[in-house]
């Protein structure tokens, strides 16, 4: 068993402490123990004096040896995975505020810079571009995107490549997913605290061609996004020999992923 430590002081400490007990092959260790084996961390500073590898979960710090993305970095990510001969991306993002500033009226949108836009794992050869603005009251991502590719593809293809990538879900036509406030509500309803979700939610009415022949679309990440591949990764470096199919599926099965996004009972 990996004793794993959690360094985090935001609101994604339980959700990870919850992510690390309930896997077959980690316990959870506190930071007082002298036995671990690894630590997650949700803290830009560097823990220089750990001897222990630092997992950093959603750390925007190039300096980080081991690092996993924020989560419109990793959500961007898994969605062009299943974007063939992607060209040039253009990205639209409205993003919560940062968790431990004060909150604002609601009414208080301001401009920001995505810098989050050099974490994500760009196609080969893609360039990019983008803008977001700062929301309060939110814990979800909204990502929009515009995508060129080199060489024609149809929806019907996008979504068939969406369908089967991992820790991606398409929102079912005809029930109503319009807002990231019913993707929440959801899930909630499935039991996840606070309306979180680990999954990547692509709006499917949203997907379209404009004008232009490019392809659009928009995705729902919750900040707890970037958990499944810090789990992945902390396997990864403790058992460098372990297959990464198998730690994915080993993942998401022990944090409930879904696979689809139907109703209780109606294909799970």
């Amino acid at each position: 068993m990996y004793r794993i430590g959690i360094i985090s002081d935001g609101r994604l400490k339980k959700w990870l402490e919850h992510a690390v007990t309930a896997q077959d092959d980690m316990v959870l260790a506190q930071q007082e123990d002298h036995e671990v084996d690894a630590w997650i961390s949700t803290l830009p500073a560097a823990l220089t004096h750990l001897d222990k590898p630092v997992i950093y979960c959603g750390v925007d710090d190039d300096s980080a040896l081991y690092r996993i993305p924020n989560a419109p970095a990793t959500s961007l990510s898994r969605v062009l995975a299943g974007i063939p001969r992607v060209k040039h991306v253009a990205v639209t993002a409205v993003q919560p505020t940062d968790a431990l500033s004060k909150k604002g009226p609601v009414d208080a949108l301001s401009p920001t810079v995505p810098s989050w836009l050099t974490q994500v794992q760009w196609p080969k050869g893609a360039t990019h571009s983008g803008q977001s603005v700062r929301a309060q009251h939110t814990r979800s991502w909204l990502v929009g995107c515009q995508i060129e590719t080199a060489t024609p593809v149809t929806i019907a293809e996008i979504l068939d490549r969406l369908h089967t990538l991992p820790r991606v879900l398409l929102t079912p036509p005809g029930l109503q997913f319009a807002d990231t406030a019913v993707v929440s509500e959801f899930f909630r309803d499935q039991g996840r605290a606070d309306g979180g979700f680990y999954e990547t939610v692509v709006l499917v009415d949203s997907v379209e061609f404009a004008e232009s022949g490019h392809i659009l679309l928009w995705c729902v990440a919750h900040e707890i996004a970037p958990i499944p591949e810090t789990i992945d990764y902390v396997r990864s470096v403790l058992s460098p020999h372990s297959l990464s199919e198998i730690t994915t599926v080993q993942t998401d099965h022990s944090l409930g992923l879904l696979q689809n996004l139907l109703p209780v009972g109606e294909g799970q």
